[in-house]
């Protein structure tokens, strides 16, 4: 009988890690472990709540000795901080390395470093709040150091990156986008999932809400996003901006702002079941985020029969579009943005589309096995 793949999770503390490993636990190909790295004895997770089945260390030299013991197939990276580089550069030559690109470690520098996708994130407004934060004492004494290290942080990068066999975008376009890497030279890949869940195709209130964002993060881009919502959209609706997690300076900069009788913040952290029931009561979604981000809010925006509207230049809006479904641009707003929604036919080719990529993902997922049963058994 053929044995499972095994499969070592590295992991840092995050509210996806729970229910991707619970996700992973149920595929028939694999058993799992997790390694965690933490810098000091005293950490408190804030997100993990499944620490029992971690494998935790508290210093580099452990995780060096623990990657050598070989007693994994694969090692899937869960996300790429910094810290991670490293890591990954002591997985042995004959170990599948994947890595799943989160995003933030894709957009945004790392120890002083171009971002390895490097398009703008900021619109005008926000930009005003991002310029103010860059300067400063700590600021400062960050950018000599970078400075310094930078041709070692570099090397390190190039090696790590170079290290990885396969590379699960969250979207399609992103592997476009990391191909530009001359020392990226990853496959793709996708873990397996459930089959999209779809809500039941019905019309939505013509004067339903709108869902703005879905955390507190300056590449949402929420003041860019409000002029034009509050200049279409009609009397009644309300604006639910949920502002539970994220940049907690961010958070207090844009408050002042939000005074409009219409905008309903929301800074309580909500479960899921009670967030999402809230957000179906929306007919409206609008998202300001450049880069990827907030996409399994999108997703379900879209599979529940939401209409989404996004900036036209941002990397979701071009991935849907080449993907076929319907969404619509913030750029466009007129008054019929938040008065007509989705019609059941412009759902039903939403649907079709989200379909579509699953069997796409289940085609590379299915080949990526087999690659990787051929290679080391």
């Amino acid at each position: 009988m053929e044995r499972k793949i095994r499969v070592l999770h590295i992991t840092p503390d995050n509210k996806f890690f729970d229910s991707v490993f619970a996700a992973w636990e149920k595929n028939d190909d694999v058993e799992n472990k997790a390694l965690f790295y933490a810098s000091r004895r005293s950490y408190r997770f804030q997100y993990v709540k499944r620490t029992d089945i971690l494998e935790i260390y508290y210093n580099k030299r452990d995780v060096k000795k623990r990657l050598q013991k070989k007693d994994y197939d694969a090692v899937f990276v869960h996300s790429m901080p910094w810290k991670f580089y490293q890591f990954v550069t002591w997985i042995p030559a004959d170990r599948i390395v994947i890595w799943w690109g989160w995003g933030y470690e894709i957009y945004q520098s790392q120890f002083g470093l171009p971002p390895l996708v490097n398009i703008p994130l900021y619109k005008e407004k926000t930009s005003a709040y991002t310029n103010k934060i860059h300067f400063g004492p700590r600021t400062i004494y960050k950018k000599v150091s970078h400075y310094l290290l930078k041709p070692y942080a570099r090397h390190l990068q190039e090696k790590a990156v170079q290290r990885v066999n396969y590379f699960q975008p969250v979207v399609k376009l992103e592997m476009e986008l990391m191909r530009k890497n001359r020392f990226f030279r990853a496959k793709e890949f996708y873990y397996k999932t459930m089959a999209p869940v779809f809500g039941e195709f019905k019309e939505r209130r013509a004067d339903g809400n709108i869902i703005v964002g879905n955390s507190v993060a300056p590449t949402i881009n929420h003041l860019d996003i409000l002029d034009p919502i509050l200049r279409f959209k009609q009397a009644q609706q309300k604006i639910i901006m949920p502002l539970s997690y994220g940049n907690e300076k961010y958070k207090e900069w844009l408050k002042p702002h939000l005074q409009h009788s219409d905008i309903q913040p929301i800074y309580d952290f909500l479960p899921q079941e009670e967030y999402f029931q809230m957000v179906d009561q929306c007919s409206y979604a609008v998202y300001g985020n450049l880069r990827q981000q907030a996409m399994g809010n999108v997703t379900h925006d879209i599979a529940q029969g939401i209409k989404v509207c996004l900036f036209k230049d941002s990397i979701p809006y071009k991935n849907l579009i080449n993907q076929g479904y319907v969404v619509f641009a913030i750029e466009d707003m007129t008054e019929d943005s938040f008065r007509i929604p989705l019609t059941l036919e412009q759902m039903e080719q939403n649907n079709r589309a989200m379909v579509a990529e699953y069997n796409r993902r289940s085609a590379i997922y299915d080949q990526v096995v087999n690659e990787v049963k051929c290679y080391i058994f």
